[in-house]
């Protein structure tokens, strides 16, 4: 089932967040990993230290696959 704009509104204000689902294919997903990396290489940024920051940068699903980021 697709949401519709109001459900992600309502979700934004009730949840602070909303999941678009497929809102971009897994090349551009890729691409934007690479970013991220790139950039925390070249900014020397590391992953936070606890819960609330995370402890790593990206999470790993149940298939051992990364999630988007």
């Amino acid at each position: 089932m697709t949401d519709t704009i109001e459900q992600h509104i309502e979700n934004l204000d009730c949840e602070g967040y909303t999941i678009i689902v497929d809102a971009f294919d897994t090349a551009t997903a890729q691409s934007l990993r690479d970013d991220i990396v790139r950039l925390e290489h070249e900014l020397q940024i590391k992953p936070g230290t606890n819960g609330f920051e995370g402890h790593h940068r990206f999470h790993r699903g149940e298939r051992g696959d990364a999630d988007h980021p």
